[in-house]
């Protein structure tokens, strides 16, 4: 039991290591080929991703507590709460393909006006 602890424990700070490294790393080389509204659009992006994926992931988390807790006694209920979360997922799937639409929406638009590939053209190695 104590070394699926330690192993898990190390597997989580691992992960979160390398996330914060690709955050330190990640910012200045987008913010040299990108203008900052694009760096804006993406960050708020990523902020609502993983806003609905926590959300979605504690939701199921919370679903398959209930229904360990409800047991086989009472598989009316286990329905009742499966099927919520049925909604729940398609609610948070359609609310991701809808952000999805959105963001390339506008990405077509700036690409039409000739804002999306402008800062393109002279672009040189990141961290010069």
């Amino acid at each position: 039991m104590a070394s699926r602890l330690l192993g898990g424990s190390a597997a989580g700070s691992l992960g979160f290591a390398l996330s914060v490294l690709q955050a330190v790393l990640q910012v200045p080389l987008l913010l040299q080929v990108w203008p900052a509204e694009t760096f804006i659009l993406w960050v708020g992006v990523q902020g609502l991703f993983g806003l609905i994926t926590s959300v979605d992931v504690g939701f199921h988390a919370f679903v398959g507590a209930e229904a360990n807790m409800i047991g086989v006694a009472k598989p009316g209920e286990v329905q009742r709460l499966l099927s919520s979360a049925m909604r729940f997922t398609m609610a948070s799937a359609t609310l991701q393909l809808v952000a999805c639409v959105i963001v390339s929406i506008i990405g077509w638009a700036w690409a039409g006006a000739g804002q999306a590939t402008s800062y393109l053209e002279d672009v040189g190695p990141p961290f010069s």
